[in-house]
Parts: structure tokens; C-alpha cells; sequence
């Protein structure tokens, strides 16, 4: 009796299990289409309701709130990385890191998205966006004018991660540092660094290297 009492209290914790996952997906799924209706709130309320249930889409869910309240230019960073730690998977706590950092971005938060490329950098070294953070890193330095950190950067992306696709975008920084008017300002150094990542370049990704400075100042082209 005892075993069959136990085989029952089993299958009825399993179906609630279920029933608890289904009503997380469905919350789940629901944001999806209220972001894309552009129904923000709703779309938050039910990213929240799918986050507070345990199961494959909570972290889903977490990912998107992660976005969110990134854009929101409300949420403090230190908020936005206590819910990215409970992000339990690993891979997609890494996408979610980069995703964030990306929202930060756009945000101009651009402290606190180097902050989140670096965190990345430094918990996830082998994963497979850690060049990327350090790219987006690096942009942002020589964007804000930050020419040596954004030298730094580049050239820890090719030392360490230098078979990545990163290669060629922290190449063309260290490219374009040489058009930067001071004591290093060298075009023709410049022109000779593009004309290398244009020639290892697929013509696909070709346009990655065309810039207005360097078809401006240089003489050659892309092939």
C-alpha cells in the first residue's frame, strides 16, 4: 500500500511539474508575441510570470527581462546582474551576458556594458562569444576617444582569440588608431593594415572592411 501511496504522490508531483512547465511556456510564448505587437508591459508582466516558474523557459524568460530593463535606463546594473545569476544555463547565460551588454549599448550605458563584456571575458574565456564582448568592448573605447584601452583590447583579441571572426574587427581598430591625429597617427600604416584584412577577407564579408576613411585616404580597394 505504502508503495502504491508513494507511485501516486510521484506521478502527481510529475503531471504538477508539467502543468507548472506548460504555464511557463505559455507565459513565455505570450511575451514573445506581445514584444513583437510592441505591447512592452504586457510583454514584461508575462516574461515575469514565466521567469517565477521553475523550467526550461524561466531562464528564457530572464533573458528577455534582461533586455528589457536594460532599455529602460531604470534598472541599476547591479539589479540587471542579480537576475542574470540566476540564469542556471550556462550557454545561455552567456548569450544572455552579450545580449545585455548589447542592450547596454545601445542604451549608451557604456560603462556598464564594457562592465558585462569584461564579467564575460573574465567567468566564460572559452565560450564562444567571449571575443565577441571583447570586440564590443573595444568599440566602445575608441568611440568614446579611449584610444589606449581600445589598443588594449584589440590586441588581447588577437593574441588570444585570433583564429575568431573578432580578428578582423579588433585588425580594423588598430587600423583605424593609426588615422587618430596624434603621436601615432601613421596612414600609411593604416592603409597597409586594411589593405591586409581586406585581401584575407571572402568577398562576402568584404564589406566588413570598407570604411569612409580608408577609401578616402587610401588608395587602394577592396578587390
Amino acid at each position: 500500500m505504502r508503495r502504491i501511496l508513494l507511485l501516486i504522490f510521484l506521478g502527481l508531483a510529475v503531471s504538477l511539474q508539467a502543468e507548472k512547465e506548460d504555464e511557463s511556456k505559455l507565459a513565455y510564448e505570450s511575451g514573445m508575441i506581445q514584444t513583437i505587437a510592441g505591447q512592452t508591459d504586457l510583454a514584461r508582466a508575462s516574461f515575469e510570470k514565466a521567469a517565477s516558474i521553475s523550467g526550461d523557459y524561466a531562464d528564457l524568460a530572464r533573458t528577455q527581462l534582461l533586455r528589457m530593463r536594460a532599455r529602460d535606463g531604470k534598472t541599476a546594473l547591479s539589479a540587471l546582474l542579480a537576475l542574470f545569476a540566476q540564469i542556471k544555463d550556462q550557454a545561455l547565460a552567456e548569450q544572455a551576458a552579450i545580449s545585455l551588454a548589447g542592450a547596454l549599448r545601445e542604451s549608451r550605458r557604456y560603462a556598464d556594458s564594457i562592465a558585462v563584456c569584461l564579467q564575460l571575458v573574465g567567468k566564460y574565456p572559452e565560450s564562444s562569444v567571449a571575443d565577441d564582448a571583447l570586440l564590443m568592448s573595444a568599440q566602445i573605447y575608441f568611440e568614446q576617444g579611449k584610444h589606449d584601452a581600445a589598443r588594449v583590447q584589440a590586441e588581447q583579441i588577437i593574441r588570444i582569440y585570433g583564429r575568431s571572426d573578432s580578428a578582423d574587427g579588433a585588425k580594423l581598430i588598430l587600423a583605424r588608431l593609426y588615422l587618430v591625429p596624434d603621436e601615432n597617427y601613421n596612414p600609411a600604416l593604416a592603409c597597409a593594415q586594411w589593405e591586409r584584412i581586406a585581401q584575407a577577407n571572402s568577398p562576402e564579408s568584404a564589406e566588413t572592411v570598407i570604411e569612409p576613411d580608408f577609401t578616402r585616404i587610401c588608395s587602394s580597394r577592396i578587390p
